[in-house]
This record gives structure tokens, sequence and C-alpha cells, in this order.
């Protein structure tokens, strides 16, 4: 139960430090910010005035603003450009489909004097036909191509009997857009066949049709052109009406929105400057007023949390502590064995040597080495060479004395450290050492019996007069490849100083 209110309290005690320095930053900048308004009254008024300016058009009704009506322009923008598009193309429509149909008319119209042969009672029906406001000019032809009547409001029309041709590129009755080079005119051109029934004596058989010639037609679509400007002129005025009514419409909407944010950011703004007593009116009873109420809930529990968060104080301190020295444990320890890691036996082995070397104490060091690990890990798997690492950590850990210092010191190697042991009493330790851990593994571990074991070499204070304590260790190192030398799962003891 300490433990699951340790975290809690820790929280709370980082949120009232927090809350603390906040209000005290806010507090000087607060009596910073009065001095210079109370040393001068016109500077005072005109910074007054230009910060009202630049919070205006910087704060969130102006930019809230700004995005609506710029949000609604853009659909506005699109929408009209849309109605204009479809408009623009649903005339175009219209107006080739006029000028098709005049086409089929006028093709009507000649087929009868091109069947004939006749030309005259033709070019009077076209001349009738260009004087009015559509049609532009009128070209018929014979099946080659060869022009036999025309009319032209330009007054350019070819006769009859004049040898002249037109270009028949178009002969599938698709109007065409296009402009003409003498004026820039916009036309609608069609070509239509002139279609007359076969008769007895022709190519083809008696009761069929055939095509004689063709009917070329330019109609003028400037009306249309001018309705669709006046349309695409009354879209975009509407469009720019509504964008500028969209302005004090959003203006309001905003405000509405923004000016109780502005309320609660006062009161926050006293609550952190130290005035717990500030609360916020609630008017409202959508999203902002349960934004308003939560707020106030806020303020009220940090308020009575206060006192709870005074009285913890002490208790979080020595709390603290205590887990500090967890922490410093635990970071000493190796994970897997338990025992010490090679950085905490480094600084004890630096302790206890220079107490040995300044009392004229013994120490010995113990260097100890898994044989044939690394095969044995290979061939029965990790796991179990986790399990035999550990089983020699119990082992070693079992046959100290409570001043011993057993330690992990990388790999499969560990180091014992014993204080006040001469080196004779450390190699007796390390024969026990080996002993038993060739039981426990045939008693815990059978499949690994006889295929690991233990090599150790021994190096003593005395004995060695090692210099330093990083000499006495690589002096029961070497003695570890001593031991290997021997034939593994051997003691070996170091006799000679290191130089």
């Amino acid at each position: 139960m300490a433990r699951a209110a340790a975290p809690a309290a820790n929280r709370m005690s980082v949120s009232y430090s927090i809350w603390q320095n906040a209000t005290v930053a806010q507090s000087a900048e607060s009596a910073t910010c009065r001095e210079p308004r109370a040393a001068g009254a016109p500077a005072g008024h005109a910074s007054d005035w230009l910060g009202a300016l630049r919070s205006a058009f910087l704060g969130l009704q102006c930019k809230s603003t700004v995005l609506v009506v710029g949000l609604l322009s853009v659909v506005t923008a699109v929408l009209c450009g849309l109605t204009i598009e479809l408009a623009w193309r649903l005339s175009a429509r219209l107006e080739a489909k006029a000028a098709l149909q005049e086409a089929k008319i006028v093709a009507k119209f000649a087929a009868g004097y091109v069947g004939r042969g006749a030309s005259a009672g033709m070019l009077e029906g076209l001349a009738e036909l260009t004087t009015g406001d559509p049609l532009w000019f009128v070209y018929v032809t014979d099946a080659e191509g060869h022009v036999l009547a025309s009319a032209d409001r330009t007054g350019g029309a070819v006769r009859p009997g004049m040898d002249a041709r037109i270009p028949l590129t178009r002969l599938t009755g698709q109007p065409v857009v296009e402009r003409m080079p003498n004026g820039g005119r916009v036309l609608v051109d069609v070509t239509y066949p002139i279609v007359v029934p076969c008769r007895d004596g022709d190519d083809g058989a008696a009761g069929t049709s055939a095509v004689a010639g063709y009917v070329r037609l330019g109609m003028n679509p400037e009306r249309t052109i001018a309705e669709f400007d006046a349309s695409a002129d009354l879209v975009i005025g509407i469009g720019i009406a509504v964008v500028l009514a969209s302005i004090p419409v959003g203006f309001m909407v905003v405000r509405r929105i923004v000016e109780p944010l502005n309320e609660m950011s006062e009161v926050a703004h006293r609550f952190s400057a130290g005035d717990l007593t500030a609360r916020t009116q609630v008017r409202r009873s959508d999203e902002i007023g349960l934004l308003s109420s939560s707020l106030n809930e806020m303020a009220d529990e940090i308020a009575r949390k206060q006192g709870e968060v005074t009285a913890l104080n002490s208790v979080l301190e020595q709390r603290v502590i205590e887990r500090t020295e967890q922490l410093r444990e635990l970071a000493s320890r190796d994970p897997l064995t338990g025992l010490y890691n090679r950085r905490h036996f480094g600084e004890v082995l630096a302790r206890r040597f220079a107490e040995s070397r300044r009392y004229g104490n013994d120490l010995s060091v113990m260097m100890i080495d898994l044989d044939d690990f690394k095969s044995a890990n290979d061939t029965f798997g990790h796991q179990t060479g986790d399990e035999v690492l550990v089983q020699a950590a119990l082992t070693i850990s079992r046959q100290l004395r409570s001043a011993d210092v057993a330690a992990r010191f990388g790999g499969d190697e560990f180091v014992v450290l014993l204080p006040q042991s001469d080196a004779s009493q450390a190699r007796q330790l390390a024969t026990r050492i080996t002993d038993r851990f060739a039981e426990e593994l045939a008693l815990r571990l059978p499949d690994m019996a006889g295929v690991v074991s233990l090599s150790i070499g021994v190096a003593g204070l005395v004995e060695t007069d090692a210099a330093t304590d990083e000499a006495l260790l690589r002096t029961a190192d070497d003695a570890l490849y001593q031991a290997k030398a021997m034939g593994k799962n051997r003691v070996a003891l170091a006799g000679t100083a290191l130089q």
C-alpha cells in the first residue's frame, strides 16, 4: 500500500512545485511590468495602446474570423467557378444543338434544288436565311465539294459556276466552335450531308437514298455569349456579396465563442499568480460552459490539495532517500546472477586494497572462469547456459563470508575479493568451490555434469606484493590461465610478484 501511495504522492509534489515556481515567476513578471507604467504615464499609455492593438490583430478572435471568412471565400469562389463552368458548357451544348438543327433544315431545303440541278431558287432562299442574326454564312456543295450556291453576310459569297471548292473536313454533323480569320468573330461551324432519294437509272437502287452534296453553315453565338457573360457577372456579384456579408457575421459568431475563453484565461492567470479564490462565471450550458465548470472544479481541487501536499512533502523526501538507496543497490547488481557487477567490484577492491596497504592486512583475489562454457552454451542453448551461470553464482555465494565480495566480471567469468585472507586460505576456498559446483551440477543440471567445470586463479597481496589493486587483479587472471593450461577444473596459485 505504501508503494502504491508513493507514485501518487510524487506526482502531487511535482505538480505543487511546478505551480509554486510558476506563481513566483509570474508574480515577479507582473511586478516588473507594472514598474515602467508607474514611472511614466504617457509612455505607459502608448505601450498599452500598442499592446491592445497587437492583441486584437494577433488574438484568437481576429485569426478565427479571418479563417472563417477565408474558408467561405474559397468555397464561394469554387462554387462560382463550377457554376460558371457548368453554365458555359450547357450554353455551348445548346448552341451546337441549335446549329446542327439549322443545318438539317437547310440540308432539307437544298435537297429539292440539288436533286433537280436548279440553283437560282436556292440562292434566293440562302440569301433570306443569312439576313437573320444567327446565321453568318451558308454553303451548298455537291458531293465532291464544289460550291453550288452560297450566302455570306460578309459579302464574299461564291456564285454558281465559279470554280471554287471548300474543304469538307467535318462530314459527321459535329459542330465546331472557331474564330473567323477576318474579324476574330466566334462561330459555330457545322457541315451536314444533303440526302436525296435515288431514281431509276441512278447508281443506287430505286427507293434508297444517296448523298448528293453538303451544307456548311456558320452560326453566330454572340447573343448566347452575351447572355452567359451577364449570368456570370451576376453569379460573381452574388459571391462577392456573400463574402462581404460573412465578415460581420463571422466576427459576431467568433466573438460569442472567444469571449468566455478570454474570461477563463484571465481567471487562470489570476489563479496562477496566487489568487486561489479566482473563479469563472458559468453562463452557458454547451461545451464552453462545461469547460468553465471544469476549470472551477479544478481550482477547488487544487486549493484543497495544497494543504495535503505540504503535509506529504516530508514523507516523500524520506521515501525518495530510501528509493535512491534501492536504485543504487540495483545499479550495482548483475541482473542475471544477482552478484555485484564489475564496476562496483572495482570500487570495493580499490578501498579494501588501500586499507590493507595502510594497516598491513593480507588480501586475496580469486578469478573464476567456466570451462567449455561457450561450446556447452551453443550445444544446449542459452537458457541452459543462463541456468549454469546462476548455479555458479549461487555456489560461490554460499561458500563466502559476509565480508567477502563476489561479482560477475563479465560473460562466464567471476571474481571474488577475500579481505584479511592469505593465499593459502583462498586456495582452500577455491578448491571447495570447484568441488561443490560439480556436485550441484550433477544434482540440479545432470546434462551439464562433466561438461562444464570451474578453473580458478588465486592471488594474495602478501605473496605477490602487487603495487596496485589492478596489478593484483592481473596476477589472479594470470593464475587463472595457468589453471586452464593444467587441464581445466583446476586451482592455480600465483606465487611471484608483478614488476
